[in-house]
């Protein structure tokens, strides 16, 4: 059922409206109504089970007759109270205005009684217990109860005649199954029935009588139906359920659902999708919505965003997610290439933020701080990578590994044992929290005043796309930060104080035994990591980042994990480039991030986003600065397409497949040369056909996945040197 929101107060536009004198019987009216008009009707009220587009209209009137009277018996206990009093106005019209001065509610409404009544007329009509006829000529819509109907509403006469005698609303149940449905896509009565009693003062503790309202309360919501013992949201194929349910009941394992205050789910109750509220939500509706025709563009953006969500929600790859964007307007063919990357970003914030069935209701954010505090969390050890390629390192790892020698661990290497590991765990804690406070936060309030501006940002980036709070994880990375920053002249005595601490960008090769692991860093060196935090890790992440100390062979982190699902060793590196590149090339990463970690940090929103592209190819940015030799441009086949703009000319190789296409651009002045794919294979294959007409010096491949480079493109505000050349080129 639609909320009032966003309703039409002009009558003669609703599209249930019948152009013909009044009809009386049910059957009569139903049959006033064209099948398009049947159909509406019957996504309202029909179980999602009937097939109502494969049935004639001689099929849809009785089937539907039998149905509206059943519902009608029960069906006022769940609309809007004000519903009642009007359905039973319609047919006593002279006892309409006392009927009113009874419903408390309606002082509650900042609306006059004419559109209470249109509004209250439309309900009706979705659930067809009233008709409106405008006869030709005639410029007042009249309503009808059906004659079969009007005994009930005779019966309800009684009861909204006064505040004393007027039934208990449980409209709240029906707006309560459609917020919790959205939630964990099936929620269960037991869980239905602990949320809805803590919240309600009329609380229902018979369980047969609550599975009763719930089935009640799923047929009059449009928004979900109900199976066996549980609401399902629509999002879930009804001949899909087995399977759907099996696989969530797999993958939420033993964690425990996400329980949202009362406060919080009121505020749900009128929101087309429980993430509705999300500005990467609300941004992505709008940048779909001007690629649609305009008649009820936003409508079809948000029914295409509420589609996406529910493909997040069961954990669909980003590729699967794009294919749900409506085919019959072929939307992503027709943006520009800054909203394709625009919208590519925001379905990372999507992935971010979106409360995901598969997770009980939790964010993958709230699962990685689960995971780091010990708590309840998803048995996903069995889980593979999602992609081939990407190892992951938990699976098929037995517990009772012995301390030997590894092959691949560099000189100087060693596999700490469990009693080093303790020992040198805990003289590592006391030299970081020796005393009242740690020498670094000395250096706090300096620190903190220079990168003020920064900081700011990332704040507003966590309250924008997270919703929720991060206070706990920004004060751990501030305090991993002030402590890399005050050992770095490694010079502070004490048993850890004369090294550096540096940041380190590593992924994890092999689990060597308990707590213990082989990683390799963005330089391709290979050391030995003890992490309790990356033992317990569930997520298949596949980029880490911390503050590394040596215990001499090994080392411990200090300070937070940044994880990344999609996101590669090379992302890191070219991030340091943008911020800090002659830094970078000189000092490296930790100098780098010392100099500004803000955009570092605010990559924590992109911790759980998957890698993007298709099964086969990941979508990575590749490009190389270079010049032709002699300055002379080559003579390309035919089958690349040659654009001239000033003083740029540019060749594009497979224009009309964006993610394959290979492109060239050269500027006649300065004769710089630039080459650009979307992804590694692409690319090769362009330095293979320009491999004797280019010189590369010194200059180096960048390598950028699409995730990155958006981010950093449309959050961080980064130029990006293949866009600014393709607005050269726009017309």
């Amino acid at each position: 059922m639609k909320s009032l929101q966003g309703r039409s107060l002009f009558m003669p536009k609703n599209p249930l409206l019948i152009k013909k004198e009044r009809l009386y019987s049910l059957s009569d009216c139903l049959n006033a109504l064209s099948k398009k008009q049947l159909l509406i009707i019957t996504d309202e009220i029909m179980p999602i089970s009937f097939k109502a587009k494969n049935h004639t209209k001689a099929v849809l009137v009785p089937a539907l007759q039998t149905e509206i009277q059943r519902r009608v018996l029960y069906a006022f206990k769940y609309l809007y109270p004000f519903v009642s009093a009007f359905f039973v106005g319609f047919v006593f019209k002279e006892k309409l205005s006392d009927i009113l001065k009874n419903f408390k509610e309606l002082e509650q409404i900042s609306l006059p009684q004419e559109h209470m009544q249109i509004i209250a007329a439309q309900i009706l009509m979705e659930n067809g217990f009233c008709f409106a006829f405008l006869p030709k000529g005639k410029r007042t819509v009249q309503y009808v109860i059906p004659d079969e109907l009007q005994p009930v509403a005779e019966q309800m006469l009684n009861t909204v005649s006064s505040v004393e005698t007027q039934p208990i609303a449980r409209n709240d149940l029906m707006l309560y199954a459609n917020v919790l449905t959205s939630l964990y896509g099936i929620c269960s009565v037991d869980l239905f029935m602990s949320i809805y009693n803590r919240d309600t003062i009329h609380t229902i503790t018979d369980k047969q009588a609550f599975l009763w309202a719930m089935e009640e309360a799923a047929a009059i919501s449009g928004n979900c139906y109900f199976v066996e013992d549980s609401v399902v949201s629509n999002h879930i194929f009804h001949e899909k359920y087995e399977d759907q349910k099996q696989i969530l009941e797999t993958m939420r394992g033993e964690f425990e659902p996400y329980i949202p205050s009362e406060e919080e789910i009121v505020n749900k109750f009128f929101l087309p999708f429980y993430d509705a509220d999300l500005e990467a939500y609300k941004q992505c509706v709008e940048c779909l919505a001007q690629y649609l025709p305009n008649r009820d563009a936003v409508e079809w953006a948000e029914s295409m965003v509420e589609n996406l969500c529910s493909c997040i929600k069961l954990d669909f790859s980003i590729d699967e997610q794009l294919k749900v964007l409506d085919p019959h307007y072929n939307v992503l063919p027709q943006m520009s290439r800054d909203d394709q990357k625009q919208l590519g970003y925001l379905l990372g914030a999507l992935n971010t933020g979106c409360r995901r069935w598969t997770l009980w209701g939790h964010t993958p954010c709230e699962v990685s701080e689960d995971d780091e505090m010990n708590a309840q969390t998803i048995n996903k050890d069995e889980k593979t990578a999602d992609r081939e390629g990407i190892p992951n390192f938990r699976a098929d790892q037995p517990d009772d590994i012995p301390n030997k020698p590894c092959a691949a661990l560099p000189a100087g290497s060693c596999i700490p044992s469990e009693a080093d590991c303790e020992a040198m765990l805990a003289l590592f804690d006391e030299y970081c929290t020796a005393g009242d406070e740690v020498p670094w936060d000395s250096i706090r309030s300096a620190q903190m005043k220079r990168i003020a501006s920064s900081y700011k940002k990332v704040l507003s980036m966590f309250e924008d796309f997270l919703k929720e709070s991060m206070e706990d994880t920004v004060e751990e990375l501030i305090g991993q930060w002030l402590a890399s920053i005050w050992h770095k002249t490694a010079n502070r005595g004490g048993t850890f104080g004369n090294q550096q601490w540096n940041y380190v960008a590593f992924r994890v090769l092999e689990r060597l035994a308990e707590n213990i692991f082989s990683c390799e860093g963005e330089d391709g060196r290979i050391f030995v990591v003890y992490s309790i935090a990356l033992e317990e890790m569930t997520e298949p992440y596949i980029t880490c980042m911390s503050v590394l100390v040596d215990m001499g062979g090994w080392y411990l982190p200090c300070g937070p994990f940044l994880l990344w699902r999609g996101l590669f060793l090379f992302d890191i590196i070219a991030l340091a480039k943008q911020v800090a590149p002659q830094m970078y090339k000189e000092q490296g990463l930790s100098a780098v991030i010392h100099f500004n970690p803000c955009p570092f940090w605010a990559m924590v929103i992109l911790g759980p986003v998957p890698i993007t592209g298709s099964k086969e190819t990941i979508a990575i940015e590749c490009s190389l600065e270079c010049r032709f030799k002699n300055n002379m441009p080559p003579e390309l086949p035919k089958s690349w397409l040659m654009e001239k703009s000033g003083n740029y000319t540019r060749w594009v190789y497979n224009k009309n497949d964006d993610f394959n296409s290979r492109e060239l651009y050269y500027n006649h002045k300065t004769h710089e040369v630039f080459l650009y794919a979307h992804n590694e294979e692409s690319f090769q294959k362009l330095l293979k056909t320009l491999k004797k007409y280019i010189d590369v010096g010194e200059n180096e491949i960048t390598k950028t996945s699409l995730i990155l480079a958006t981010f950093c493109e449309s959050i961080l505000k980064y130029p990006n040197k293949h866009t600014q050349l393709e607005k050269k080129f726009k017309k």
